[in-house]
């Protein structure tokens, strides 16, 4: 084949930001595992899917809610370019997934952003990570299977858990625990976020308090 020259473009990326941040939260993932009632997700497609009955465990620690709210910021403002507009997290709640468990695929709705941050030591690589799948996806699409993945390909991806790991994604993003192997409880801190102030422009404008 002769050469020829190829543009390829990413429209509408769904982006997955990972952070692996250096503060020291001291007793934060302890109070976190012990100081909140968990209950069932209820869910068909779980087994073992806990979720903590407070809605705004973040409120309880105000410190730690900042400097997440700040690395968030930090990516609107310098990546998003968002940086009219303020954000505020709306719910927090702790995720509890019992051994050899899974949660189901679900996305948030009344939010933008969500974000999930892991605080405990008792993580292990090869279990319980968050996977991500292509928006849209149905299980009846057709099975093409590359023969290598890449951005243009794939249609799943999954982050491991990591202690002080931080990851910030489009709330319309389906996503899910995958089964944890390991004979650990797996514990994280999930929240979402939503554009406040003045929103829009003209007649399509709103202005949203929270």
């Amino acid at each position: 084949m002769n050469k020829f020259s190829i543009e390829t473009v990413p429209c509408f990326p769904s982006t997955v930001f990972i952070l692996d941040l250096e503060e020291d939260f001291l007793n934060f993932g302890e109070k976190l595992k012990n100081n909140y009632r968990m209950t069932s997700t209820n869910q068909s497609d779980s087994i073992g899917s806990y979720i903590s009955e407070s809605l705004t465990v973040l409120d309880d620690f105000p410190n730690e809610k900042n400097i997440l709210v700040d690395y968030f910021n930090f990516i609107k403002n310098e990546i998003l370019f968002y940086e009219e507009t303020e954000f505020k997290i709306t719910t927090s709640w702790i995720t509890k997934t019992c051994e050899k468990s899974f949660s189901h695929f679900h996305v948030h709705k009344n939010c933008m952003f969500s974000g999930v941050f892991y605080f405990d030591d008792d993580y292990e690589s090869s279990s319980g990570f968050i996977e991500f799948r292509m928006p849209g996806f149905k299980s009846d699409s057709f099975s093409v299977i590359p023969s290598k993945t890449n951005i243009y390909n794939v249609d799943e991806f999954r982050v491991k858990p990591i202690k002080n790991r931080l990851i910030i994604f489009p709330s319309y993003l389906p996503h899910r625990i995958n089964s944890t192997n390991s004979l650990k409880t797996r514990y994280s801190l999930a929240f979402n976020l939503f554009p406040v102030g003045q929103i829009g422009f003209k007649d399509s404008s709103v202005r949203v308090t929270i």
